[in-house]
């Protein structure tokens, strides 16, 4: 989804915390879309060029504001973060 993947880049370039994730690695699909039909086969292709995939319900996105998608998928991407920073130490 071109939308929560430019916001993702956003959050990665403004935020100190997320500085170790690539946002180019990272793809963002909806599970369902708007005529509420499963989109399982995006998430595969995103698996096959990403190492990352977040999902998130299509209904849930379009509901929320802009700050509520923000903070939504920052959540996301620091744990994301925690988790390099882990891997990193080990």
């Amino acid at each position: 989804m071109p939308e929560a993947e430019a916001l993702v880049a956003r959050l990665c370039a403004i935020t100190p915390e997320l500085r170790s994730v690539d946002p180019k690695a990272i793809g963002c699909f909806a599970l369902y879309d708007e005529a509420g039909t499963c989109a399982d086969e995006a998430g595969e292709e995103l698996w096959a060029t990403k190492s990352y995939v977040i999902e998130f319900e299509r209904a849930t996105w379009d509901r929320l504001a802009e700050h509520q998608r923000a903070a939504m998928l920052m959540r996301k991407l620091l744990c994301l973060a925690q988790s390099q920073a882990t891997e990193h130490l080990g």
